[in-house]
């Protein structure tokens, strides 16, 4: 059945009940924007599902519940922010999954069933920046992964474990968790200085900041879409509103909102996800350590997707493309006369040697045959993450191990305050 260019809107639950028989969907380059839990329930043949060019924010766990014989699904150049969990669960023919150019941000194994027939999936122009680690393991028969143009690595990969080794790495440290209507804080550990989470609510929600899993004074807390979603607010105490911002509609209702909370150096700063500056900040005169950060919702459950903010550790950087730069001897021994530039990437400290510590970064030639020289050491080493340049060592040496050269760098945890010190000195650090 062919549906494609046309200006469907909508997929209310009625339009394909009685073609159980059909096997082959077109839908591409429509309007559509919302898609019904039960719009397939009846396809129990369909195998081919085209869905690509349309305006899909999400879609419903059970959407394809009753497809069993799915094969292929396009779900390119939409507006998808997750893959619901369970949503391929009874799916176990999926061959070629394309969720190319979304907003998609995770995956998550449990937004799947059995993997075994899996041979292709593209993931690229996307903003992934954790994968679970069990999508990879268990599928077995996989063939190609796109993957380009992402956070956490960009390319087209057979050798995924290699490859990918940094979006497992963030996985480890992302988590999700719901929070009932009107209840108690639920605290969590806070193990870095900031945190990034996605939530999905109708109404405000709480953040809380204290030195103990439960409320105390000394305490942060962090209104959003607070008034009707018309402000946000920062609280000290439970008592006083020290911050109040006009934050119109900053909650939207039925898809994930985004946001961005740091504590570090005494600065409490909040960001829209995506923006390149906070939108509330606040610097506390009483410092106390935040230990544990507290999560709740308004009027309504909520579900939350969290993750550290990067901390600035060596495996943070782990699978990331840098480069260095220096003034160190030329191919043919001589003085540079110009800057010279080469291209690395991060590796675990532990595939290059024993020797290496958490203080420093190892890295090795990113496959372009660079090299560093005599003359290099003391020259910055530079990653760029979402299109901003940020220093995160200073080129120490090489060292060759079992006949490979590996590459160090002495760690620069300065890099951690550069947002602090950007908003609050007004001086521009790091270049777009």
């Amino acid at each position: 059945l062919y549906l494609y260019i046309n200006q469907i809107e909508n997929l209310n639950g009625k339009e394909f009940e009685n073609l159980e028989n059909l096997q082959y969907l077109h839908l591409a380059y429509n309007l559509i924007n919302f898609i019904a839990s039960d719009s397939f329930s009846n396809l129990q043949s369909l195998q081919y599902l085209n869905l690509n060019n349309n305006k899909i924010t999400s879609l419903q766990p059970n959407l394809f519940k009753n497809s069993i014989k799915l094969q292929f699904v396009y779900l390119d150049h939409n507006y998808l922010q997750d893959v619901p969990l369970e949503i391929f669960k009874e799916n176990s023919n999926l061959t070629i999954l394309s969720i190319y150019s979304n907003n998609l941000r995770t995956l998550n194994r449990k937004s799947f069933g059995e993997l075994k027939n899996l041979i292709l999936m593209d993931f690229s122009e996307n903003f992934v920046n954790a994968v679970d680690q069990n999508i990879i393991n268990e599928a077995e028969n996989l063939v190609i992964l796109y993957f380009m143009a992402n956070f956490c690595a960009s390319g087209i990969f057979i050798s995924f474990q290699r490859e990918l080794e940094k979006c497992f790495m963030n996985y480890q440290y992302y988590f999700d968790t719901i929070t009932n209507s009107n209840e108690n804080y639920q605290f969590h550990l806070a193990s870095n200085l900031g945190i990034n989470l996605r939530v999905q609510t109708n109404d405000e929600v709480h953040v809380a900041l204290t030195p103990f899993n439960f409320p105390w004074t000394p305490m942060i807390e962090i209104f959003i879409g607070a008034a009707n979603n018309t402000r946000s607010i920062i609280r000290r105490n439970q008592e006083t509103d020290v911050v109040t911002v006009p934050t119109p509609g900053i909650i939207r209702a039925d898809q994930w909102n985004g946001f961005r909370i740091t504590w570090a150096n005494h600065a409490i700063l909040v960001w829209r996800e995506g923006e390149e500056w906070p939108f509330m900040g606040f610097t506390m005169t009483d410092f106390f350590p935040v230990n544990f950060y507290g999560l709740r919702s308004i009027n309504t459950d909520a579900i939350w997707g969290l993750q550290p903010t990067r901390s600035q550790q060596y495996y943070e950087w782990i699978g990331w493309p840098v480069t260095l730069i220096g003034w160190g001897r030329d191919n043919t021994g001589a003085g540079a006369i110009h800057k010279q530039f080469a291209q690395f990437r991060v590796l675990a400290n532990s595939v290059c040697s024993t020797r290496f510590t958490e203080y420093e970064l190892c890295y090795v030639d990113d496959g372009t045959m660079s090299m560093s020289q005599p003359g290099d050491s003391g020259g910055p080493l530079i990653a760029f993450e979402n299109g901003i340049m940020t220093q995160v060592g200073v080129h120490a040496g090489r060292r060759t191990v079992s006949g490979i050269t590996f590459h160090s760098a002495v760690r620069l945890s300065h890099a951690f305050f550069l947002n602090w010190i950007e908003t609050y000195s007004g001086i521009r650090i790091r270049d777009n």
